[in-house]
This record gives C-alpha cells, structure tokens and sequence, in this order.
C-alpha cells in the first residue's frame, strides 16, 4: 500500500484525486515522512563534510554548565535558519500539493515533470524517481489470467462475467484470510 500510496500522492497527474478524505490524509503523512528521512539523510551527509570547530580555550573541571552551553551555542550556530527538516518538508509537501493537477491532455510524463520540478523541491523530486521509476511488471496479472482458466473453461462455460468475477476473488483472497 506504502508505495502504491506515494506513487499516486506524487504522481502530478493524480496527486490526491484518487483518495477518500482519510486516505489522503495518510497517503499525505506518508509523502512527508519520506520526504523528512530524505532531508535529514541530506543533512548528516551535509554534517559529516564539514570540519569539527576546535575549542580554543581549555575546559575547568568544574566547567558542566559552560560545556553545555557552548554545546547549544555551536549547534545554533549550524542551524542554517531553515527550520526542522519536518517543518520543512512539510511545507515542501503542502507547496506542492496545491499546484494544480495536470491534464492528460498536456501529455507530460510524470518524471519529466520531476525533472523540472528538481531545482525547486529537489527532495520531492528524489522520491519521485524512486517511486515513479518502478519498472511495471505484468506477472500479477498473467498470474491472474492463469487461475481463470481453472475456473472458466469448456465445461464452465455458462458462468455469468458477475460471478465468475467473484468465484476470482474468492479464489484470490481465501489464502489472504488462512483458508
């Protein structure tokens, strides 16, 4: 459900079109929880290139408070201003989520759409190529094709498309449930 969600969330055709209302808000939650994992793995990678400061000064032994707060002084001091990589990537989400749907009249795919998109939310657009980029397989439904012909056959022949379509699902969904 997970990547299926993030593929349609994030599709600009779709986006949340294809959601009820507590489905959009889950598949929203998910969109963001991504995108804050992506920012923050940017961010440690951000922290680990850049040189340690040296302390210039020698500590006293006594010294606790102060190491404490030289501590949140140097930690405001690389905080860049942005604010958290939630709140960001939040905002990130909402942004982009109110651009209007595109039409399958403009012919665009959606990873060219990404592309463009990439120099304003490049995180977004990160997600885009790991969930939009999945290569379509066409297993699931020979599979499919396969258990219809146990049902319908030469000698089932007289089978209604309704019920067939439900002997299907049944036949589909019993090892789901442990028959």
């Amino acid at each position: 459900y997970k990547k299926c969600a993030l593929a349609t969330i994030i599709d600009s055709r779709f986006k949340l079109k294809g959601f009820s209302a507590s489905s959009a808000a889950h598949a929203r939650m998910l969109l963001v929880t991504e995108c804050e994992s992506y920012l923050s793995s940017l961010q440690q990678e951000i922290d680990n290139d850049k040189p340690q400061p040296k302390r210039s000064r020698k500590e006293k032994p006594n010294s606790a408070l102060w190491s404490l707060f030289d501590e949140l002084i140097a930690d405001s001091e690389n905080d860049d201003g942005s604010g958290s990589c939630g709140n960001e990537a939040d905002i990130m989400v909402e942004m982009c989520l109110k651009e209007p749907v595109l039409s399958q009249s403009e012919h665009i795919h959606p990873l060219e759409y990404w592309q463009s998109k990439k120099a304003v939310w490049l995180s977004l657009a990160h997600l885009a190529c790991k969930y939009l980029g999945i290569p379509p397989s066409s297993a699931a439904s020979e599979r499919m094709f396969s258990r219809e012909s146990d049902i319908i056959s030469t000698e089932k022949n007289r089978l209604l498309p309704e019920k067939a379509e439900m002997l299907m699902f049944i036949k589909k969904n019993l090892p789901i449930v442990g028959f």
